[in-house]
């Protein structure tokens, strides 16, 4: 009884009128006013919405234009437009689809913000749409009244896959500060916390330019770069998106093109300074980029609050961002967001000069050029080499402490295309080919000059079988 009294209040509110606590609807009910608002005369024309992207609607280029403003009051009215897509069950069908009811076209999928500037043409968010579904598309105007046209008559269209291997081959992750170096007093009474000084920049090792807008962060911090105000990232272009951006201008300057900050406002997030899980996706949820950071072993300590950012190897190889041997530290503290701080071979040639050839010895002290600039030394200086250091150490392996032979050399920290391995034998002729190189005994030293110093250890305790004699030699490895 008392449904049936709700259904016929509900007609008499619809269809007929009358008084209620919240108030009166005239004669006719709510039904004729809405069939009046609906025939007023004097509300604008109803627009046209015409699709203006790419053959195949990809989906990274949902381009629509709106006709322009019409209203019977004359030029000079236009007030606000407003863009809205919804999913739609494709046709035909009838009831229940698969024991589910119908997607109607009631609930938008994106809507743009009512917009008092004349908005022709508009982009459709990636990130709001899946590829393979069915949508429509419509637009409305409103005069400076406060009335709104009709809704156009809808654009349908289904949304193609995107070319994602694109993303996955250039866009990389190539500098990340976590856990920055402690405020200064001048930060402090600017108001700013550690946090703020958090940042990650992102680069792009393709050729090709990388239409940012359909990615977003989903995992760490969330970010979605439709908001950004760098929509794309050219071929070898740097960005950096930060925690707060007028902090990072306070520390860093100018020079650095910002994506858009993650850490203020009622939806602030930071980076974990015991790492996480980093994510970055295409639309919905097409992963794009994703791996783990850490601040514990073998990932670079200095990274955790020393004030030093990690670096990412050799980005243009696109290295695997989740071996922790990708990773070093930057050169200096509070790294170097926005550019660089890696020297190459190529590089350091020209500055030396003389040594185009990395198996020449230019100053004939047998450590051929290769050599000088793995270890940093003077190429034309003779008396400028560098010796390892063989020592022996207590070192806890596989839960036993135990004496080891070790071999120590230092190196660059920034000379990301070459590396150093070593090797150990019972004999100067017992190295073998193929031979598996030597641990390091620990992670790398920072040396607080731009060096780290490195020790590999013996794979054998040197206690084992009286093993009281070792020969060592390292290898110096150029990479493209």
């Amino acid at each position: 009884a008392a449904f049936a009294y709700y259904v016929e209040d509900l007609k008499k509110f619809a269809f007929t009128g009358g008084d209620w606590p919240g108030g009166s609807v005239p004669t006719g009910g709510q039904a004729k006013v809405m069939d009046s608002v609906a025939s007023d005369p004097q509300i604008p024309q109803t627009p046209k919405l015409a699709y203006t992207g790419e053959p195949g609607h990809p989906i990274s280029g949902l381009w629509f234009r709106s006709s322009p403003f019409s209203d019977p009051q004359g030029a000079g009215t236009f007030g606000a437009m407003e863009y809205r897509v919804a999913e739609v069950e494709p046709e035909p069908y009838q009831g229940l689809v698969g024991g589910r009811p119908p997607i109607l076209e009631w609930d938008a999928v994106w809507a743009s913000e009512p917009s008092d500037a004349f908005q022709a043409d508009v982009l459709v968010p990636a990130h709001q749409l899946r590829p393979g579904r069915t949508y429509r598309a419509r637009v409305r105007h409103m005069d400076e009244t406060g009335r709104w046209s009709h809704w156009s008559e809808p654009v349908e269209f289904i949304p193609g896959a995107p070319d994602l291997d694109t993303y996955r081959h250039q866009l990389v992750i190539t500098e990340i500060m976590y856990h920055p170096a402690p405020v200064t007093p001048d930060e402090v009474a600017a108001g700013y916390e550690e946090g703020d000084f958090e940042f990650l920049e992102l680069y792009n090792a393709g050729t090709t330019t990388l239409d940012l807008r359909p990615l977003h962060f989903v995992s760490g911090i969330e970010f979605q770069f439709v908001d950004s105000d760098v929509a794309a990232l050219s071929p070898g272009q740097r960005a950096v998106l930060v925690s707060n951006a007028s902090a990072f201008r306070m520390r860093y300057g100018f020079s650095a093109t910002l994506l858009g900050e993650y850490g203020v406002g009622p939806e602030a997030m930071s980076l974990s300074n015991s790492g996480e899980h980093l994510a970055v996706v295409y639309g919905l949820d097409d992963p794009i980029l994703a791996f783990s950071y850490s601040d514990s072993p073998p990932w670079p300590a200095a990274a955790d609050g020393a004030g030093y950012s990690l670096v990412l190897r050799r980005p243009w190889a696109m290295p695997n961002p989740a071996d922790s041997d990708s990773w070093r530290v930057s050169t200096q503290i509070h790294g170097n967001p926005g550019g660089h701080d890696h020297q190459l071979y190529g590089q350091w040639a020209i500055e030396r000069g003389g040594v185009d050839d990395p198996l020449a010895d230019a100053d004939d002290d047998n450590q051929v050029n290769a050599v000088e600039y793995a270890l940093d030394t003077d190429p034309h200086d003779p008396s400028d080499s560098q010796q390892p250091v063989l020592a022996v150490m207590e070192l806890v392996v596989g839960g036993q402490r135990r004496p080891y032979f070790t071999l120590s050399l230092r190196r660059p920290v920034n000379h990301d295309d070459s590396d150093l391995v070593a090797f150990a034998a019972d004999t100067p002729t017992g190295f073998l080919t193929g031979q598996a190189p030597l641990p390091l005994a620990g992670p790398p030293v920072l040396n607080g000059d731009g060096t780290e110093t490195l020790t590999w250890r013996d794979e054998f305790p040197m206690d084992l079988k009286g093993r009281n004699q070792r020969f060592f030699r390292f290898h110096v490895i150029l990479l493209p």
